[in-house]
């Protein structure tokens, strides 16, 4: 039941304690702003969490994760254990951040910031090559590529003592790192600075540039309808040790106003109410979410408590 929460949630990921003002429009950090030069200009989506700070809710935090995986938890803790006594990286004190982006041709690019032994790290690494494990460099920085299913690989490059660079496109990766490596002349398009600023200084958010054209489908018509309503979208969360506050927007497509498009949201959560009639949680959620018109855009404002979020888990969202 708690999965039909998201497909209206995550419309645009889910946002942070912004201002009810309006757009935060913080300026970007040093860190944001290198990694949107970074990443690939074309990005359709691109999202980021800040590790240490939504660790402020118990429930997201690493030891909360591994206890997430039942009966492998054990297992994953062991190579977790093993993985920090070879190369001195504890993910959960060294990784600071990761940003995510993406397209329509789905060529994921991971960076992780953190802090890294680069040497233990590749003799770590150098250690379990094998078959699906190859190496070599790319503007002297080593690149693994690791074989996956159906003939897939994913690319992993050492960028540094503060950067790990993934992707499964060996062209879009050497471009990021080209970018990394070439500090002048990098600039971050338009749109997506303006996202961008408008969730500045979340804990984790997410920003579409262009929502695709979703295919018509008779299952869930209200979500449809918004989905295609909507030309792009920002959002941002933070993290308490209590609960999660969170705000997105959602620009209309130029046909449509503001107006019109908070309507078609207001049914699609009233519609998302009538489906989750017996289940409490869910309900409670949806019925606490608000939504208004602000600078052309739909704001919407929802927050969920940490034991919301746990039963939102254990329900295996």
């Amino acid at each position: 039941m708690l999965r039909s929460l998201l497909p209206l949630l995550s419309i645009a990921l889910i946002a942070g304690a912004c201002e009810s003002s309006g757009f935060s429009d913080e300026p970007l950090t040093v860190e944001t702003r290198s990694a949107l030069e970074i990443l690939p200009p074309d990005a359709q989506v691109v999202a980021s969490v800040n590790l240490r700070q939504i660790a402020d809710n118990p429930e997201l935090s690493l030891e909360s994760m591994l206890n997430s995986l039942g009966e492998m938890h054990e297992e994953a803790r062991a190579r977790v254990s093993e993985f920090v006594a070879t190369t001195g990286f504890d993910p959960a004190k060294d990784l600071r951040s990761v940003y995510v982006s993406s397209s329509l041709e789905l060529n994921p690019v991971v960076l992780a910031y953190g802090a890294y032994d680069v040497e233990r790290l590749s003799e770590f690494i150098d250690s379990r090559q094998s078959s699906i494990i190859s190496k070599y460099f790319y503007r002297d920085v080593p690149v693994y590529e690791m074989a996956v299913e159906n003939n897939d690989s994913m690319l992993l490059a050492l960028a540094g003592e503060s950067m790990m660079i993934a992707s499964p496109n060996k062209t879009e990766l050497h471009a990021v790192l080209d970018r990394a490596l070439d500090t002048e002349n990098r600039e971050i398009p338009q749109r997506l600075s303006t996202l961008a600023g408008q969730v500045a200084g979340s804990d984790s958010w997410i920003v579409i540039t262009e929502l695709p054209v979703p295919a018509d489908t008779s299952e869930k018509p209200d979500l449809t309808a918004i989905a295609s309503s909507i030309l792009s979208a920002s959002a941002g969360m933070n993290a308490a040790a209590d609960k999660l506050e969170m705000t997105s927007w959602l620009t209309p497509q130029q046909d449509l106003s503001a107006e019109d498009l908070e309507d078609l949201v207001r049914g699609g959560i009233a519609a998302l109410k009538i489906e989750a009639k017996d289940n409490p949680t869910a309900f409670d959620i949806l019925d606490r979410i608000e939504t208004r018109t602000t600078s052309g855009a739909v704001q919407i404002r929802a927050e969920l408590t940490t034991e919301q979020l746990r039963a939102f888990r254990k329900d295996r969202i």
